[in-house]
């Protein structure tokens, strides 16, 4: 949840921290944009800052290339959903994720009532014919 904008004289008494004591500070960091001669918050960017010691720089360089991407720091996998849920771009992946999860049952029971319609009208096409056949030859050997 992004905190709250608080105008500039409430935060004359907020608590600082030193981030060379800490190593490393995680937090909502406020962007400013100039507008009409004054600044305004335009949003807020939660981001963590690491200070490193001179050890730690050259055990682990940073842009020399020896550790493959996403070592230093080690980040976790995006979070992200398994499609897209554009509908013009992906029409299918969204039917599968939205229309047939919910409506599966009914459409199975649509496509089973069809086959049997089927079935019977052709039952009733048909069913004329040989019943006339069986009356006027109702002996014969078929």
């Amino acid at each position: 949840m992004i905190p709250e904008h608080k105008p500039m004289n409430v935060m004359k008494n907020v608590k600082t921290a030193s981030l060379f004591e800490q190593k490393s500070m995680r937090g909502w960091w406020p962007c400013y944009v100039e507008k009409d001669g004054s600044r305004v918050l335009a949003g807020k960017v939660e981001m963590t800052l690491e200070v490193l010691s001179e050890k730690d720089i050259e055990e682990r360089p940073a842009g020399k290339g020896r550790d493959e991407p996403n070592m230093n720091p080690k980040l976790d996998m995006p979070n992200r959903p398994e499609t897209s849920f554009l509908w013009f771009t992906n029409p299918c992946k969204t039917m599968k994720f939205i229309v047939w999860r919910r409506f599966k049952w009914v459409f199975i029971g649509i496509i089973i009532l069809l086959i049997v319609l089927l079935f019977v009208a052709i039952l009733l096409y048909s069913l004329p014919n040989y019943i006339s056949m069986k009356i006027v030859n109702p002996f014969s050997p078929r």
